[in-house]
């Protein structure tokens, strides 16, 4: 773990969020998990928000976001189904909760096929083969963004493949 300093921190406030989660085996081979959020945050650092897109009079504190998503998870014997969306949201990573950079609207899919024998609550790892789809709209607080006149919010789109190996 990393330890830095920094001249300016975020402001007292009283954070919030609300979870729910729904776990049902609707066949003797397939198992649905649902997840819903909805709350308050904000950046951990303030220094690290996209500080080059503020104007000189708006405060860097006021960067407070009200985040919502939803996924499902559909696992069939080997095969696992997954789609989601997060509303006004943090990237996928730490840095990005720590550095204030979000997105509007990320959509994300994920398709995988385990090589062994279905492991229901993930105790034990799997050999993994998927393909995964991520959308994310853009606007000033995400990376990349360059507020085109002709494109002012902006996307992206990832596509990955993986193959995870589990020895």
């Amino acid at each position: 773990m990393t330890y830095f300093a920094t001249t300016v921190s975020p402001p007292p406030r009283d954070l919030w969020e609300l979870n729910a989660r729904a776990v049902s085996r609707v066949s003797s081979r397939t198992r649905v998990v649902a997840h819903a959020y909805y709350g308050t945050a904000q950046p951990n650092v303030v220094q690290g928000a996209p500080l080059y897109l503020l104007s000189p009079t708006e405060d860097v504190n006021a960067h407070l976001i009200t985040r919502s998503g939803a996924d499902i998870k559909i696992i069939n014997g080997g095969n696992t189904l997954s789609a989601g969306a997060k509303f006004n949201d943090f990237g996928p990573y730490d840095y990005y909760r720590d550095y204030g950079i979000t997105y509007p609207v990320q959509l994300i899919g994920d398709v995988s096929h385990s090589l062994g024998s279905p492991q229901w609550f993930d105790t034990n790892p799997q050999t993994r083969i998927g393909v995964r789809g991520t959308w994310r709209s853009l606007d000033r607080w995400s990376p990349r963004y360059f507020g085109l006149p002709t494109d002012p919010n902006g996307s992206e789109w990832e596509l990955r493949t993986y193959l995870k190996l589990a020895l």
